[in-house]
């Protein structure tokens, strides 16, 4: 059935990426959903906790939310390389370990994939897996591959379409909860234990 590819920055691990977790799962149409922690993203300054604490915030919402369900597995391949996670070089990692990959990413994105490196490289390599806000704006989001991508059938087929039931939250937002203490509405109990429990977010960390 292939791979899936669930990358970010995780800081921190919330109940949106929970939600997205669990729906992959429910498709069932992988044999194995990666979370790929990022180092070094290209177009953020920093992240704001260390890479051992958000390999942990992964773990243990893993154990505690999604039942240690063998299906989800962490992967550092993009910390232990100690540069810039441009997506195409985790992609020919992965490549090595199964030829069938699914790449997971948002409408917004989505809607910068233009932006990315070798794009075009990575859309021959990948299929991309899109999680959609509404079903209503499939069209607009067809549009925009054809305007700014490519009009080829063969790279319009690579392209699924999922509705996902997004928790309208960001990572600055839950950063500014955990501060005045309304994280409880974002992170799972087990998640903001561990973060109250070692002092995080409380200043940036530069990696």
């Amino acid at each position: 059935m292939g791979i899936a590819l669930f990358g970010g920055s995780f800081d921190p691990f919330h109940n949106g990426h929970l939600m997205i977790l669990k729906e992959l799962r429910k498709l069932g149409l992988f044999d194995a959903i990666y979370i790929v922690p990022s180092h070094k993203p290209p177009h953020k300054k920093s992240h704001f906790v260390s890479s051992f604490h958000r390999c942990e915030m992964i773990k243990i919402a893993i154990k505690e939310e999604l039942e240690n369900d063998e299906i989800f597995k962490i992967n550092l391949f993009e910390i232990n390389k100690l540069s810039y996670s441009w997506t195409i070089d985790t992609v020919r990692y992965f490549l090595r370990l199964d030829p069938t990959i699914s790449l997971v990413m948002g409408e917004d994105s989505y809607l910068n994939l233009h932006k990315w490196k070798d794009y075009l490289r990575l859309i021959d390599l990948v299929d991309l897996c899109v999680l959609m806000r509404t079903c209503e704006g499939v069209s607009e989001l067809h549009d925009y591959f054809c305007s700014h991508i490519s009009d080829d059938p063969c790279y319009l087929k690579k392209i699924k379409f999922i509705k996902n039931s997004i928790i309208p939250i960001s990572s600055t937002m839950i950063r500014d909860s955990i501060l005045n203490e309304t994280a409880v509405n974002y992170v799972s109990s087990s998640v903001l234990k561990y973060i109250t429990t070692n002092n995080l977010y409380q200043k940036e960390v530069k990696e």
